[in-house]
């Protein structure tokens, strides 16, 4: 009976240990923007300290970007540490910024997929509310945007841009104490 519990404890590791690659991009993109908003309400930020619990819930912490990310680096959200959200198609990362802003973007993933993670994250946090779009879209662009007020004092802002024609989406989360 051990044999037997064993061996399938060894089958089921390679599976297991694969996977957080399997997740759909749905799913992987409602990790990504969940992780991004304990960043930016302080909750777990994405640092180096806070890489096992990331880690544990299958997102990969990393402190420098992939190559095709570098420009977010250091940008006037301040300087960035990364997570990748591993799915079955295209590039999800969340990037937390030390003035504890967050963005969420997809790459080559369907933006359709995407957007309906993020809106199941909204849907199911259910004190997020959703707000008049922010700014004027560029063409093949929609914007959406959601607030939320975790404290008394802290406010957390969500603007999403979903661009098909470029496979792209964002999610942008800024902080304002008050």
């Amino acid at each position: 009976m051990k044999a037997l519990l064993l061996l399938g404890v060894i089958l089921a590791t390679p599976a297991m240990a694969q996977a957080p690659d399997e997740r759909s991009v749905t799913e992987a993109s409602r990790l990504a923007l969940e992780a991004c908003v304990e960043h930016a309400s302080a909750v777990r930020p994405i640092e180096g300290k806070s890489g096992k619990e990331l880690d544990a819930k299958g997102l990969r912490y990393q402190l420098n970007p992939p190559e095709f990310l570098a420009s977010t680096r250091m940008t006037t959200l301040g300087l960035g540490q990364y997570l990748k959200s591993p799915s079955n198609a295209g590039e999800i990362w969340a990037i937390g910024y030390d003035s504890s802003a967050c963005m969420v973007v997809t790459l080559g993933a369907s933006v359709d997929e995407a957007a309906k993670g993020y809106a199941d994250y909204f849907t199911q946090a259910k004190s997020w509310r959703q707000e008049k779009s922010a700014g004027t879209p560029r063409p093949g662009e929609q914007l959406q945007k959601y607030s939320w007020n975790p404290r008394r004092n802290l406010q957390l802002t969500a603007i999403i841009s979903l661009r098909s024609e470029a496979n792209t989406s964002t999610v942008t989360i800024t902080r304002i104490n008050r």
